[in-house]
């Protein structure tokens, strides 16, 4: 279950399956997959729900030779098309722009932006159709402490927007594990817990797991998960999995 308002983030080893579940989510992938996904607990209308949604992907592909505002312009033009008028366009990029701190690069072309503003300017293209579901591969990826710690407060700020944000995480510091509302944890493509950021730990411990002072959460949950987990410890996921 993922609900407006709430970030949630794919954890998982590499090859455990995150992206896979994305594009899953995202509606990019169909073949070799069963079950149904619901909106609002009716079926998926996949002309619909593509338009309602907005898919990031880790690599930042950018225009080098437009700069930061050209392309934002852009971008409003084709995704708001004859449904808006050129004053509603511009006061949309406007409040992007202001939103994700762009200011000072709006002159600048992409490919001299740091890895930082290149995130942020590929999360501002598709936020200029204001989108209430949003899904991100790795969003940190590639970014050094800060600009990673600045990609997550983004995501907060639209998350307070009410929007339903998604993303995958390989590697979150415990502080950015924090910032997270729900935790969607895959071990070889299975979920083993889906739950409260806070009841991470608590739930590991329940399975015998004692999460030690000085590690961090999720580099611990997946170092259990990937060494140690059981048949057994699955197969009572279903009874604690939504604490």
């Amino acid at each position: 279950m993922f609900y407006s308002n709430e970030l949630t983030a794919i954890l998982g080893a590499s090859g455990s399956g995150k992206t896979t579940l994305l594009n899953i989510l995202a509606g990019y992938t169909s073949s070799g997959v069963s079950g149904s996904i619901r909106i609002n607990g009716m079926p998926r209308n996949m002309q619909t729900f593509h338009k309602l949604t907005a898919y990031i992907m880790q690599d930042d592909l950018l225009q080098p030779y437009l700069n930061v505002e050209e392309l934002l312009t852009i971008a409003a033009k084709l995704k708001l098309g004859d449904r808006a008028s050129l004053q509603e366009k511009s006061a949309a990029v406007n409040e992007i722009i202001k939103l994700l701190g762009l200011e000072k690069c709006l002159e600048t072309r992409t490919e001299y932006l740091s890895g930082g503003e290149k995130r942020r300017v590929t999360i501002a293209l598709e936020m200029v159709s204001n989108p209430p579901v949003i899904f991100l591969d790795e969003p940190t990826s590639g970014l050094d402490t800060v600009s990673a710690k600045q990609c997550i407060n983004i995501l907060e700020k639209l998350k307070g927007q009410g929007k339903t944000v998604i993303c995958t995480i390989h590697q979150p510091s415990a502080f950015m594990l924090q910032q997270f509302n729900q935790v969607y944890f895959l071990h070889d493509g299975m979920c083993v817990y889906n739950g409260s950021t806070s009841n991470l730990i608590p739930f590991m411990s329940s399975l015998g797991y004692e999460c030690p002072v000085t590690y961090n959460p999720a580099d611990y949950s997946k170092c259990v998960t990937f060494t140690r987990i059981s048949i057994r410890h699955v197969r009572c996921i279903d009874d604690i999995v939504n604490w």
